[in-house]
């Protein structure tokens, strides 16, 4: 039980991780940060996500 907690919690922290990060490019993109320096700490992928997340909320 503990080890499938463990995961449980693992997997809770990588997904808040990976929305922070998510967060964090969509302000940069509010804040007209120019893409080629978001890609330079960001993946590409979390870039046309947080691109994306954009565009559904607008």
């Amino acid at each position: 039980m503990c080890e499938v907690m463990e995961k449980y919690l693992e997997e809770a922290k990588d997904e808040a991780k990976k929305t922070e990060r998510i967060q964090a490019i969509r302000n940069m993109i509010e804040l007209e940060v120019p893409k080629e320096k978001i890609l330079k700490k960001y993946s590409l992928e979390e870039y046309q996500e947080a691109e994306a997340s954009l565009t559904t909320i607008l």
